[in-house]
């Protein structure tokens, strides 16, 4: 429950242009319902407020607005609500506030019974004292438009709302005319936002300046999915606003009643987020996952294959799915729907699709109650199986599977950990959103899904910390791979078969996943300036397009390719998971960051990715053998390569 407001410490800003026809009201119902209120009327200079209900007047000065859509005279009020809410709560004196429109009236005070009703927190993204009490209208998905909360309605602790509200005005017409003179993205290509020509809308505009006075945000405009764009706007819902319904909030729209549209967060999902991100005990109602908004997709779809002659049917088909997904009891009364069907495999999630082509490939008996998927690469994998045998005793409950979705991960835990008892299912692009799921009676736990990595980015720690503190593991000491016989054998062969000088040779490895490769000039013309001092040069890569000129080469498995590094003069790399595993190698290593911006790592991830991924934050890393490189531009790859050589 939340905690007791009394009215007498609530101030109210009722901000937007004066109306005779819905101004009085609005203000009559805010009289009514908190009648010990302050009410603040936030206003333009010159409005006719005569016989209007209010303690406080504040006169702005009007921005103006532009005009956002020239065939409906429709105009960007950004600005202007910016200003005439702002200034209103700098006006207020009371604890709490209160931002209400001219056009919006109160029916109750209902918003109340959720002030600090939640008060689990994420360690991240926490920007407000409390959560902010907003209208599910018109706040959108993540994956629709990112950083977009309803901006009708907020209830909270006076500086917290004045924390959202307090942020520069957008520049105009730049912000309006955005995408006139710039090209269009998909979203422009079809879909209910193929019209919008503006940068941001104004709940984005208002809700991503706000914290970007708390971290670094990429987000370039409405439609910027990429980088931590939805996972950031996910926790920000869930750590600092409760998200509920017009009817819970008791308000009433006079103007224009904003419609019930499919790809809003309601109270229901909202409560997932809090889940997901805060309390992971927290109830919600058992129809959240399969609620109003997959509803309307399967009638949609309906639509489209059999026209509009069934319309009636399906309003009658929306209404009864609309009953089922918000009433509990409704959906117990009607048993041929059951739990598991709704929950598991009726569910559309990205997680429950791929979760049940994994299980589809293992043979699990009854008998197992949870599965821990491994999704990882070479360099967590290298971290992960170091600490296995502590990982293994803190989650595997009795009759566990452990599974991993990469080649590159089994083939790490079978050098490092050869006792393991992984399962293979090689699909290596999957995008894990939750950590932990329920799926045919088994628990579903995920390793290195997006939940960590959004985390890792947040944070300003190693990833090898963030690990550490991740899982609660006590710091260990990596082990050097125990190579068998049959390996070397085989490296040896392939050594006299490729011609190399085992005795007298550097070791280059210029490939990565998670980062661009450096352009083939500079390994080129390394390779040359060896070779020239009489060294013998392996280029250990998977791709022949990245073949060095003069280095001799042949396919390697991680052991080979781990046991001829260690017998190198010298190892020249870049960074990349492989790297890790070297990293404890007596041998002296030269590790190039590319820190140039790509594709592959957003500038927002770039500002601490060296700080993230040094091998030196690495237990028992030789420092005086590693030597780490930064690459920004292609004229400091000169520099870079002259001290690499000065040290042979």
């Amino acid at each position: 429950m939340g905690i007791k407001i009394h009215l007498k410490d609530i101030s109210v800003v009722v901000q937007g242009a004066i109306s005779k026809e819905f101004s009085r009201n609005a203000l009559k119902s805010v009289r009514k319902h908190l009648p010990d209120a302050e009410i603040i009327l936030s206003t333009w200079i010159g409005s006719d407020v005569a016989g209007l209900d209010y303690d406080e007047l504040v006169e702005n000065e009007d921005p103006g607005a532009e005009v956002l859509h020239e065939q409906w005279g429709q105009k960007h009020n950004l600005n202007r609500q910016i200003v005439s809410t702002k200034n209103g709560i700098k006006r207020a004196t009371r604890q709490y506030v209160l931002k209400i429109r001219t056009d919006i009236a109160l029916t109750g005070n209902g918003f109340l019974e959720y002030f600090d009703k939640f008060q689990k927190r994420n360690d991240y993204c926490k920007c407000l004292e409390k959560r902010v009490i907003t209208c599910q209208y018109y706040a959108r998905l993540a994956h629709v438009l990112p950083f977009h909360p309803g901006d009708w309605v907020f209830f909270g602790l006076r500086d917290d709302v004045l924390k959202i509200w307090d942020i520069p005005l957008a520049p105009e017409p730049e912000t309006t005319k955005w995408f006139y003179d710039r090209e269009l993205v998909e979203q422009h290509k079809s879909g209910p936002y193929s019209h919008f020509r503006h940068r941001f809308c104004a709940e984005q505009y208002i809700w991503s300046s706000f914290l970007r006075k708390y971290m670094p945000l990429d987000f370039e405009h409405m439609f910027d999915t990429e980088n931590t764009n939805i996972f950031l706007t996910r926790l920000s819902f869930a750590n600092n606003l409760v998200i509920i319904s017009d009817k819970a909030f008791c308000i009433e729209f006079l103007k224009n009643a904003p419609s019930d549209e499919p790809d809003l967060y309601n109270y229901s999902t909202w409560l997932e987020l809090y889940r997901e991100f805060c309390d992971p005990n927290v109830k919600v109602p058992i129809m959240a996952t399969w609620h109003h908004s997959k509803c309307q997709q399967y009638l949609d779809k309906s639509k489209k294959h059999w026209g509009y002659f069934l319309a009636p049917f399906r309003a009658i088909g929306k209404w009864l799915c609309s009953l089922i997904a918000t009433n509990l009891y409704l959906y117990k009364a009607i048993g041929f729907i059951s739990k598991k069907f709704i929950l598991s495999d009726g569910d559309v999630s990205a997680d429950i699709r791929e979760i049940k082509k994994i299980f589809n490939k293992l043979d699990l008996n009854n008998k197992v109650k949870q599965v821990n998927v491994l999704h990882c690469n070479i360099g967590e994998s290298y971290i992960f199986a170091n600490v296995f045998n502590i990982i293994e005793k803190m989650y595997s409950p009795n009759e566990t599977v452990w599974v991993t979705t990469s080649g590159a991960s089994k083939a790490v835990f079978d050098l490092l950990a050869p006792d393991n008892k992984l399962c293979l299912t090689r699909r290596e692009k999957f995008h894990w959103q939750n950590s932990s799921f329920e799926f045919r009676d088994k628990q579903v736990r995920i390793f290195f899904g997006n939940d960590f990595w959004h985390v890792f980015w947040l944070n300003q720690k190693d990833f090898y910390r963030t690990m550490i503190d991740k899982y609660n593991l006590t710091e260990v000491k990596f082990k050097r791979p125990a190579i068998d016989k049959a390996h070397a054998t085989s490296l040896g062969m392939k050594m006299a078969k490729a011609g190399l000088n085992v005795n007298n040779f550097v070791f280059l490895s210029p490939e990565a996943n998670s980062m661009e490769l450096l352009p083939k000039a500079f390994w080129n013309t390394l390779a040359k300036i060896l070779i020239s001092q009489d060294y013998d040069v392996f280029c250990n890569i998977m791709d022949k397009d990245n073949h060095i000129e003069g280095a001799k080469s042949c396919y390697l498995n991680l052991a080979e390719a781990y046991l001829l590094a260690s017998q190198a003069k010298m190892i020249v790399g870049l960074r990349s998971g492989f790297t890790e595993i070297l990293s404890i190698s007596n041998v002296t290593k030269h590790i190039i960051y590319n820190l140039a911006p790509s594709k592959k790592i957003p500038s927002s991830l770039l500002r601490n990715f060296f700080e993230n991924y040094s091998l030196t934050k690495y237990p028992n890393v030789d420092i005086n053998t590693l030597f780490e490189h930064k690459h920004y531009l292609t004229d400091d790859l000169d520099e870079i390569l002259s001290r690499i050589t000065k040290i042979l």
